[in-house]
């Protein structure tokens, strides 16, 4: 088990590794969008926001506390 443990731990602690392999997951992913890391993050935020107006209007809550 302390093998696992150690294997484990020592990934962690790689950062150069797995910020490099991210990095390169976003660059192959949007390699030839302009816009694309953002229109990720706008997206994202378009659909929470939607379904925080579809949970506020189910439950009759304000908005702000789902968005929130």
């Amino acid at each position: 088990m302390s093998y696992k443990n150690n294997i484990f731990i020592s990934a962690l602690s790689n950062y150069d590794l797995w910020s490099y392999m991210a990095k390169t997951k976003i660059r192959i992913r949007f390699f030839r969008t302009l816009l694309g890391p953002i229109w990720e993050i706008i997206g994202t935020l378009i659909f929470i926001i939607f379904i925080s107006l579809v949970w506020a209007k189910l439950w009759n809550k304000q908005f702000i506390d789902f968005f929130l």
